[in-house]
């Protein structure tokens, strides 16, 4: 192999299609393979994504498991080491499958892609497997695809994992991601009742596409500066102070620190409790302490 032919192979890619909207286990098993086969044919391991910034509704479902920046994250955890993301907009939604196709081997040096068995792309999703097979073999570009993963009888998808949300069965819904769910966000300015009764507390700002989990108290772990604290995670209203506005608030054990602005992590456990009105803050806080020995 020539100097040329090798720096050639090494600019390859090997890319995984999909959404890849919350990585769970059947979208790393996709990563997984996609990894492997740019390791064993030196490739550089790709993934393909939808930039949902500025225009966040995909298939009419605006609320995400996790945002843009929160996959980001993922996708580097998992080893990836680059990202195509497109934006999607009128022009992309309204992409031929064979022209969709054609723009990533054009731009982006493309040897081989890797899908799941149900992916689907192009305008209104008419590209599929079948259909991507055939381009393949037209275009000398090889094909992995990847079989469904199941939870039990269920299809695990980004459908599952959101249901499993909505109904606080955190456990559920960290076994389909492999990792916790987790809230990433800037800490802003709250009613300050925490430090009335001697808890730090953190109320950290969640963007509007976010999808939160169902309402509620849960045990969680709070990152911040490269550390981890055991935490307890309020989602919703704190009735206690008749505040009925929706907010992630979390109270931190073991922890004396001035966080306001800056950027930190709650990853969830399990669900603990319904968030409820106690008679006064005093008696919320000796809830929250005992909320605090969870394991």
């Amino acid at each position: 192999m020539t100097k040329a032919d090798k720096e050639t192979t090494e600019n390859k890619i090997c890319l995984a299609l999909g959404f890849f909207d919350c990585m769970h286990k059947g979208h790393r098993e996709i990563v997984k393979t996609a990894l492997a086969c740019a390791n064993e044919n030196g490739l550089i391991p790709a993934i393909f994504t939808f930039d949902t910034r500025k225009t966040p509704v995909i298939k009419g479902d605006s609320k995400q498991v996790y945002t843009y920046n929160e996959r980001l994250s993922l996708y580097a955890d998992c080893g990836v080491k680059k990202v195509i993301s497109y934006p999607f907009d009128e022009k992309v939604k309204g992409t031929s499958p064979k022209d969709f196709l054609d723009g990533l081997i054009k731009d982006h040096n493309v040897d081989t892609f890797v899908c799941g068995d149900d992916y689907t792309f192009g305008k209104g999703g008419k590209g599929d497997v079948e259909y991507l097979q055939c381009y393949c073999n037209e275009n000398g570009v090889n094909l992995i695809v990847c079989n469904q993963k199941k939870y039990g009888e269920e299809k695990i998808s980004t459908s599952l994992v959101k249901k499993t949300l909505m109904l606080g069965d955190m456990e559920k819904a960290n076994l389909l991601l492999e990792t916790p769910y987790f809230i990433t966000g800037k800490v802003v300015k709250g009613r300050g009742e925490g430090h009335v009764f001697g808890i730090p507390t953190a109320n950290v700002e969640s963007k509007s596409n976010k999808l939160l989990p169902k309402e509620g108290v849960y045990a969680s772990i709070f990152s911040v500066d490269g550390k981890e604290y055991k935490s307890v995670t309020n989602i919703g209203k704190k009735p206690t102070f008749s505040d009925y506005t929706m907010t992630v608030e979390t109270l931190i054990g073991d922890f004396d620190g001035d966080i306001y602005g800056k950027e930190v992590k709650v990853s969830f456990v399990r669900y603990l409790r319904d968030t409820q009105k106690f008679d006064n803050p005093f008696a919320l806080a000796e809830r929250i302490k005992n909320d605090l020995k969870w394991e």
